[in-house]
């Protein structure tokens, strides 16, 4: 069984002192040594002293103390503290997926607060020093590879980090060769594999992984599921995680199997209201808001205040998780506000909803693709267009089987009866079954051979 690290077993009184201290000594930081966040508390007419907890921070954040993702990308350079041409400083980026890739810079105290908050996902499901790992999240300079693997290196861990992607019989080389006790990668290709390993006369359930890391794109209980049993019942661990803040959140394998543990030593993350960004409380969805939180003495290049992934969270009322950590814990699976989309007036949940109905469904593959079409001066109709991929070619498939996954589909994606008719009253809509290969056709711009593009929005 895990053994959590003593941090994560002390009191909320204790938790919460020790947040206290830190965002003090945070505020101090960001206001004697970013130009941008001084600029804001001057304007603002806010005093750093002032700020000395959580609830004084929500109320600067509220008047205007935050830095947003427009602001990360425009004023990048008036962000990060004015001594970081004294130091060293590590770039890295974000995937870009959702838009212009955002720039990060980390120094060497951005790093170990780094390392403490991935070290915590990996002790979490059940590695320790000395354990090899096989690590297929992307290269720099994107975060998710060089973040997860210096963290594994400074944590001790034997870790191979395979930049190129390898072809599915070469990487079935390497992983019988060095015996790992975990793979890394994103949920789509950690699904795509099983099978890709079938074809070849081998099954991935056969390679003797004790678990599976995956992060970097949000998936249904359902596809989680369906990896856990096709690498042979092992345990699946997902971060939340991003370029700008590294691990937000974490599962561990010996507490709820839908909850994820927020690292509280360094990071303040609230949900809260998007509109007032009032706090929602215990058991309502918000979006995310992010502090990020260092000891006295430490140097980082770049401070998150108020900062917002625009990810849709839900803390659950739990004081102490059945796995001894005190850290608070956020519902799993998130979801991107962005995967939302609103038609003809109805919020539809297009991402997880599809791809929960699809993995019902053996002769599909698991791959989608949304087209969505607003209205504007031409369209009177928005349109939607969910697009999914089957083993099968097209001709193969009956029509009764066409039919009961567009219901299950709809069933998921649109959330009562009554939103269902204005859907297909007021907006054209339609599900098309696509070839293996197939999915882009006619979009083959949008396509993306890392990290899939799920929704494309006209």
């Amino acid at each position: 069984m895990n053994k959590p690290y003593d941090i994560e077993k002390t009191s909320r009184r204790e938790i919460n002192s020790e947040v206290n201290r830190k965002i003090e000594y945070t505020i101090q930081l960001a206001y004697n040594h970013s130009p941008f966040y001084r600029k804001k508390f001057d304007s603002l007419g806010l005093k750093p002293e002032r700020i000395v907890d959580g609830d004084s921070l929500l109320t600067a954040i509220r008047k205007g103390l935050r830095l947003t993702k427009g602001e990360l990308l425009s004023e990048f350079s008036r962000v990060v503290t004015d001594y970081v041409s004294d130091i060293s400083v590590a770039e890295i980026w974000s995937s870009g997926s959702t838009g212009a890739p955002k720039r990060v810079w980390y120094a060497p105290d951005d790093l170990r607060r780094s390392y403490g908050q991935v070290r915590l996902a990996y002790n979490a499901m059940g590695l320790c020093p000395g354990d090899y790992v096989v690590n297929m999240f992307s290269p720099p300079p994107n975060a998710s590879g060089p973040l997860s693997y210096a963290a594994g290196l400074d944590m001790g861990l034997h870790m191979l980090q395979l930049a190129i992607p390898l072809k599915t019989d070469r990487l079935l080389q390497v992983i019988k060769m060095t015996k790992p006790k975990s793979l890394f990668a994103i949920s789509t290709r950690m699904n795509q594999l099983p099978t890709e390993i079938e074809q070849i006369g081998e099954k991935a359930s056969n390679l003797g992984l004790d678990c599976v890391l995956t992060g970097g794109e949000p998936y249904s209980k359902e596809k989680r599921a369906i990896i856990q049993g096709e690498w042979g019942n092992v345990y699946v661990a997902d971060v939340w995680a991003s370029a700008e803040a590294s691990v937000l959140g974490y599962t561990s394998e010996d507490c709820h199997i839908f909850g994820m543990h927020i690292p509280e030593n360094r990071l303040l993350v609230e949900a809260v209201d998007p509109d007032t960004l009032e706090p929602v409380g215990k058991g309502q969805i918000g979006v995310d808001l992010v502090t990020t939180l260092y000891d006295v003495g430490e140097r980082p290049a770049t401070i998150l205040i108020g900062y917002s992934h625009n990810d849709s969270i839900k803390v659950l009322d739990v004081n102490k998780c059945d796995c001894g950590r005190s850290f608070k814990m956020i519902e799993w699976p998130l979801l991107r506000r962005e995967d939302i989309l609103c038609v003809s007036g109805q919020n539809l949940d297009v991402r997880l909803g599809t791809e929960s109905a699809i993995c019902k469904y053996p002769f599909l593959t698991k791959e989608y693709l949304i087209i969505h079409r607003p209205i504007d001066g031409r369209r009177l109709k928005p349109y939607l267009e969910i697009r999914i991929e089957a083993n099968k070619r097209d001709a193969d498939l009956s029509e009764s089987a066409k039919q009961d996954v567009r219901r299950e589909i709809w069933s998921k994606v649109i959330s009562n009866p009554a939103a269902e008719d204005i859907v297909f009253s007021q907006s054209e809509t339609q599900v098309q079954f696509f070839d293996r290969g197939n999915l882009f056709q006619g979009y083959e711009e949008y396509f993306k051979p890392s990290k899939p593009v799920r929704i494309i929005t006209l």
